[in-house]
C-alpha cells in the first residue's frame, strides 16, 4: 500500500519572507555593526572638538600669563613708555614710570587689529570710557563680584565664532597711584581682562577632520558588511540552503536524500542529525506502511465478521465463517472456538484446520488444569511461544508422539469469548512458523472474541426468550381458555342437561326456546375461537415493522368486530423498539382491543404514540361505556386481562396507567422510559 504525501512549495510558501536569509542577517547584524561604528566616529568627533577648545584654551591661558608677566614685569623694573592721552600730555613730552593696567591697555592697543587673537580690559568703574564692557565682560564682571574664577565661553564676535576668557585683575600697590580715589585697597577686583581667539582656523580642521571620519566611517561600514555577507554565505546560508533543498525533496516523498555539510561545527552536527532523522524516517515509513496494510487487513476483517454476525444464519454457521475470516487475516495455520457447557465440560463449537490429535491433546487435560479454563476464568488472552509445554501430557511428550510437535506449531494464543460480564468460551489459534505477536494484532484478536461472545450471549438469549416467550403464551391461552372456553362449555353442559330434562318432561317448547340460546352460545364460542386464531396470528411482526403490523392487525380488528380504528402515527421509524418490546406491545395492544370488543360497546377506538424526552407514551382509547361500568365484579373478566396487561409492561421496564379517555370510555396508556424505548441505545447497551 502506497501513500502519497501532499508536495509543499517552499519556494512559493505565504510564509516564506521576501529577503533571504543571508541578507537579512547581513542587514541585521550589519545594522548593529553600522550603529556601533557611527556612535564610535561621533565620539571621537566630540573628542576631537573638545580637544580643540581645551588646546585653545591652554593657550589663551597662556597668553594671559605672558600679558600679566610681561606688564608686571615691566612695571617693577621701572620700565618708561609714553603716558596715555588722558594726562593730556604729548607723548613725546613726557616719559612716566608704567603700571600693570597702563602696559596691558597699550599692548591691547597694539594686537587690536591683529587676526589670531585680541584682549581687552573693563572694569564696571571706569576711568576710560573706552574701557567699557560689552555682555560677555559685563556678565563676567558681575560674577566675579561672587566667584573669582575665570569665566570661558564661545560665541560670536566681530561677526565670527571665537572662545572668549576673562580673568579678573586685582588691586596691586602700584595701582592705587590711579585707583587710589576710587576707594580700591590692595586685593580688590578692580576690573578683569578678557582675551578674545577666533576659532576659524580651529574649525576648518574640524571639518576637515569630520570629512575623514565620515569617509573613514563609510569605507568601514561597506567592507564590514562585506566580509559580515561573505562570512554569512559560506558559513550559514550555503549549509541551510543545502537542508532547505533536502527538506524540499523530503516533502516530495524522497528519502534517499543526504546532506553533505563540512563546516565543522553545529551545522554539521545538524547536517548528521539530518541525515540521520531522514534515514530513520525511511525505517518508519516502511514499518508504517506494513502497519497501515496490516490494519487496513483487520479492519477490513473486522467488517466481514460484523456482516457474518449480522446475517441471521445458524450460530454454527457464524462462528465457522467468522473463524475462517480470522485465521485468513492473521495468517495463522489454524483455529478452534470452544464452549464451556453447564457441567464446566469443553465443547468444540469451531474447527478450522487444527488436527483431531492436536483436539484430543487439549481434551486430555481437563477442564481444571487446561488453558482454556485459565483463559475463561482469567478473562485475559494467554500466548505460547511453545505450545508442546502447555497442551500435550507428559507421557504423550516423554514418547516422541506429541501430536502438536508433530504438527510443527510454535504458536499458540487463546482468548476468551466475553460480553459484559459473561465468557462464553474461546478462541485459540496455532501457527507453525514463529511470528511475533505484538499488541495490535491482541487488540484486533480481542474486538473479534468480544464480537463472538456477543453473537454467542445474543443466540442464547434469542433462545432463552423464544422459550419464555411460549411460556408466556402457553400461560395466557391457558388463562384465554379458562376464562372463556372453559366457562362458555360448562355453561352449555348446564344447558344441555336442562334441555334433557325438558324433552322427558315433554316441555317440548321450552326445549327448543333453550336450544335457541344453547345454539347461540355455540357460535358465540365459535368466533371467540375464531378471534383468538386471528390473535395469535399477529404475534410479532415478521419482518421487524410493527407499524405495517399494528395497521393490519386494526384493519382486520374493524372488519370481524365493526368497530372503527385509527393509528398514529402511522410512520414506521416512530414505532421502531426493540424485538422484546415491540412484542409486550403487541399483546398488551391486543388484550386491550379484546377488552373493548367483549366489554366496552365501543364504536370507537384510538391507538396513538407519543415520544418524549424521558420516556414513550402508548395510548388506547375508546368511546366505550368506561371501565366503572363494564367491570364485571362477578366474573373479574376485564381486571384479569388488565393484571395481564399490567405484567406485560413492567416485564420491559414499563408501566401501565387506566383513567378516562375524553371520549368516556377507557384510557390505557402503556408508558415506557426512554432508556428502554430506544432502539439505538437497546444496541449499545448490548454491545
Amino acid at each position: 500500500m502506497k501513500i502519497t504525501l501532499p508536495k509543499l512549495d517552499l519556494k512559493h510558501a505565504k510564509y516564506r519572507p521576501r529577503l533571504g536569509l543571508g541578507a537579512r542577517l547581513t542587514l541585521s547584524i550589519g545594522g548593529i555593526i553600522c550603529l556601533i561604528i557611527l556612535a564610535t566616529f561621533g565620539w571621537l568627533y566630540q573628542i576631537q572638538k573638545r580637544n580643540v577648545l581645551h588646546q585653545v584654551e591652554i593657550q589663551t591661558q597662556a597668553l594671559l600669563s605672558e600679558i600679566l608677566i610681561t606688564s608686571q614685569w615691566m612695571s617693577q623694573h621701572g620700565a618708561e613708555t609714553p603716558l596715555l592721552a588722558d594726562q593730556n600730555l604729548e607723548a613725546q613730552e613726557r616719559l612716566a614710570r608704567a603700571s600693570p593696567a597702563m602696559v596691558v591697555e597699550e599692548m591691547a592697543s597694539l594686537f587690536e587689529h591683529k587676526d589670531n587673537f585680541s584682549f581687552h580690559v573693563t572694569s564696571l568703574r571706569l576711568k576710560n570710557p573706552d574701557n567699557a564692557p560689552d555682555a560677555f565682560e559685563e556678565a563676567a564682571l558681575h560674577r566675579f563680584e561672587q566667584d573669582p574664577s575665570p569665566v570661558s565661553g564661545v560665541e560670536t564676535y566681530n561677526g565670527q565664532r571665537s572662545f572668549r576668557y576673562m580673568v579678573p585683575l586685582r588691586i596691586e600697590p602700584s595701582c592705587l597711584t590711579c585707583h587710589g580715589d576710587q576707594g580700591y585697597q590692595v586685593g580688590d577686583i578692580r576690573g578683569g581682562l578678557d582675551v578674545t581667539v577666533p576659532l576659524v582656523a580651529a574649525d576648518q580642521a574640524l571639518a576637515t577632520n569630520r570629512r575623514i571620519l565620515i569617509i573613514s566611517a563609510m569605507l568601514t561600514i561597506v567592507l564590514a558588511m562585506g566580509a559580515l555577507y561573505w562570512l554569512l554565505r559560506r558559513l550559514v546560508v550555503a549549509p541551510l540552503g543545502e537542508l532547505e533543498q533536502a527538506a524540499l525533496r523530503i516533502s516530495q516523498n524522497d528519502v534517499a536524500i543526504r546532506c553533505n555539510i563540512h563546516t565543522g561545527d553545529e551545522l554539521e552536527l545538524l547536517g548528521n542529525a539530518f541525515n540521520q532523522m531522514v534515514a530513520n524516517l525511511k525505517i518508519s515509513q516502511t514499518a508504517l506502511h506494513a502497519q497501515i496494510t496490516q490494519r487496513a487487513r483487520e479492519l477490513t476483517s473486522l467488517s466481514e465478521v460484523a456482516l457474518i454476525l449480522s446475517q441471521a444464519e445458524a450460530l454454527q454457521d457464524v462462528l465457522d465463517d467468522a473463524l475462517a475470516q480470522v485465521i485468513q487475516t492473521t495468517e495463522m495455520d489454524a483455529g478452534a472456538i470452544h464452549f464451556r457447557r453447564n457441567d464446566g465440560k469443553l465443547e468444540l463449537a469451531a474447527n478450522h484446520g487444527v488436527p483431531v490429535a492436536v483436539q484430543t491433546c487439549i481434551n486430555a487435560l481437563g477442564t481444571d488444569a487446561g488453558f482454556i479454563t485459565r483463559v475463561i476464568e482469567g478473562k485475559t488472552p494467554i500466548l505460547f511461544s511453545n505450545p508442546t509445554d502447555h497442551l500435550c501430557p507428559a507421557s504423550c511428550i516423554e514418547q516422541d508422539r506429541c501430536a502438536v510437535t508433530l504438527g510443527g506449531y510454535q504458536i499458540l494464543i487463546s482468548l476468551p469469548l466475553c460480553s459484559k460480564n459473561h465468557t462464553f468460551g474461546t478462541l485459540t489459534l496455532f501457527n507453525r512458523a514463529y511470528k511475533g505477536i505484538d499488541s495490535d494484532l491482541v487488540q484486533f484478536l480481542t474486538c473479534v472474541a468480544n464480537q463472538l461472545g456477543l453473537a454467542i450471549e445474543n443466540a442464547r438469549y434469542q433462545d432463552e426468550a423464544e422459550q419464555v416467550a411460549i411460556l408466556e403464551e402457553r400461560t395466557r391461552l391457558g388463562r384465554e381458555l379458562h376464562d372463556n372456553q372453559a366457562q362458555m362449555w360448562g355453561y352449555l353442559n348446564l344447558r344441555t342437561r336442562a334441555i334433557i330434562d325438558m324433552l322427558q318432561a315433554g316441555q317440548t317448547h321450552q326445549a327448543t326456546v333453550e336450544l335457541q340460546k344453547v345454539r347461540g352460545s355455540i357460535k358465540e364460542a365459535y368466533e371467540e375461537v375464531r378471534r383468538s386464531i386471528f390473535d395469535l396470528r399477529y404475534s410479532a411482526p415478521a419482518d421487524g415493522d410493527l407499524s405495517t403490523a399494528l395497521q393490519h392487525y386494526l384493519e382486520e380488528y374493524t372488519l370481524q368486530c365493526g368497530v372503527k380504528t385509527e393509528l398514529t402515527p402511522v410512520d414506521p421509524p416512530s414505532w421502531q423498539f426493540t424485538g422484546a418490546v415491540e412484542i409486550q406491545l403487541l399483546r398488551i395492544i391486543q388484550e386491550a382491543l379484546t377488552n373493548v370488543r367483549r366489554h366496552a360497546q365501543a364504536t370507537r377506538v384510538r391507538v396513538s404514540l407519543k415520544r418524549c424526552e424521558n420516556a414513550t407514551v402508548v395510548r388506547i382509547e375508546d368511546n366505550g361505556q368506561g371501565l366503572h361500568r363494564s367491570q364485571d365484579i362477578a366474573t373479574g373478566r376485564p381486571r384479569f386481562g388488565l393484571q395481564i396487561m399490567r405484567e406485560r409492561a413492567e416485564s420491559v421496564g414499563g408501566r401501565l396507567n387506566i383513567s378516562e379517555s375524553e371520549w368516556g370510555g377507557a384510557l390505557i396508556e402503556f408508558i415506557l422510559p426512554a432508556s428502554n424505548a430506544d432502539i439505538s441505545s437497546s444496541d449499545n447497551t448490548a454491545s
